[in-house]
């Protein structure tokens, strides 16, 4: 707007060309184009200041973005690698559980063996107390027939000694020797005699003289069979005994 000026003003102004004026207002020229290099640099420096703040705040900006990505990222690899040992964790507690049930499982399964023993000792431990009661009621009988028949052999000592020349003589427990006397005729002082056991059954384990088996065992079979509730079974035997002796010193 300064150029226009100065140029409306030479035109208007009359007469020649004044070359002084032409002077003055290069001058101004001069003058108005160096404030405009003035401003246009002080724009750029200004610009440029500008410019450069701006591109380090973006600066600033890229490096605090690219550290929160870095710190994004170590965040996912930590949350990546808690994931991890969490799965281990569970894996872990997996194993540890599956092992915890086959502990209580093979437990389980022993109590219940053991029960089962249990209850199958207990069952033979009953049936062998039944047995050993069954055993000693049955020794008791015997034990108890064994000691009548004892009683009836010790009352009919004084009997038959006087009667039969018959003398007894215990030679150990339960087992008494009977003796005959007066049996043969040629020799009245001859002795003919056995043993007899009492237990059982009555059994004759010596006999001399020795008599004929058959007529023995005839004998026992009669004595066993009458049973002790028969008191005169082994009166019945005692006679048949010193029958048989007298038969065999007679043909002899």
């Amino acid at each position: 707007m300064a150029t226009v000026a100065v140029f409306s003003t030479c035109m208007d102004a009359p007469g020649a060309f004044d070359f002084m004026s032409l002077d003055h207002v290069g001058g101004r020229l001069n003058d108005v184009f160096a404030s405009q290099n003035d401003r246009l640099l002080q724009w750029r420096k200004e610009r440029s200041q500008a410019l450069h703040q701006e591109g380090q705040r973006a600066l600033r900006e890229l490096q605090a973005e690219r550290r929160a990505l870095e710190q994004l990222e170590d965040g996912v690899r930590e949350s990546a690698g808690r994931q991890q040992e969490v799965a281990n964790v569970r894996e872990r507690g997996a194993k540890v559980g599956q092992a915890v049930r086959e502990g209580l499982e093979a437990m389980a399964k022993r109590s219940e063996a053991a029960a089962k023993a249990r209850d199958k000792f207990r069952a033979l431990e009953e049936k062998r107390v039944e047995d050993i009661r069954q055993e000693e009621q049955a020794l008791a009988q015997q034990s108890a027939a064994a000691a009548q028949r004892l009683a009836e052999v010790d009352g009919f000592l004084g009997l038959f000694k006087a009667r039969l020349g018959l003398e007894l003589t215990r030679v150990a427990p339960q087992t008494v020797r009977f003796a005959y006397t007066l049996i043969d005729e040629a020799d009245l002082d001859a002795e003919f005699s056995f043993v007899l056991s009492v237990g059982a059954d009555y059994q004759v384990p010596a006999c001399k003289p020795q008599l004929p088996p058959r007529r023995l065992e005839a004998l026992l079979g009669r004595l066993n069979r009458a049973g002790p509730s028969e008191a005169a079974a082994l009166p019945a035997f005692v006679c048949g005994m010193r029958q048989s002796f007298q038969e065999l010193a007679a043909h002899s």
